[in-house]
């Protein structure tokens, strides 16, 4: 098992009682790498990114980083990404945007959003010991040929390095 992955709902924003909840995942799932995708932006908004980030890494627990649709007020491409645990965690949601619906599929990612990635996933393994590409867009294939074009990418970055 690489790690338990706890997507948390836009509610679910710093306050004591969240805190609290996180605070219990190391004793709740002991022996298991947990890492937490947390949505709502007041975890990483202004000066509270570094804050939370060093809250999790002093507890062992994994920031999943995401890329899904741009927010209008974000520039374009993933808002946070760090390793905070020995297992970092990035899951690909999918950049689609239809006003009206909450899902980003179906949406099927171009060589150059994935070549984006390509750093920051270097970047990833050179801070912990595993790093886990998780596809979430999953209408006909899509993940499935995203991965092998991620794939392809890393392992030609490896091969210049």
């Amino acid at each position: 098992l690489g790690a338990v992955l706890l997507r948390y709902p836009g509610w679910f924003g710093p306050r004591p009682d969240t805190w609290a909840e996180l605070a219990a995942l190391p004793a709740r799932l002991a022996g298991v790498r947990v890492a937490v995708e947390l949505p709502e932006e007041r975890w990483f908004g202004g000066d509270t990114t570094d804050d939370t980030l060093e809250w999790l890494e002093a507890r062992g627990i994994g920031l999943v980083c995401v890329d899904g649709p741009p927010r209008p007020e974000a520039p374009p491409g993933p808002s946070v990404v760090a390793a905070t645990s020995e297992v970092a965690v990035v899951r690909f949601r999918g950049r689609r945007q239809v006003e009206g619906e909450s899902w980003t599929w179906p949406y099927r990612y171009d060589r150059r959003e994935l070549a984006g990635w390509v750093p920051a996933v270097h970047d990833l393994a050179a801070s912990g010991s595993e790093v886990h590409l998780l596809l979430d867009n999953c209408h006909r294939g899509d993940a499935v040929d995203n991965a092998r074009t991620l794939q392809d990418l890393l392992r030609r970055r490896a091969e210049v390095a």
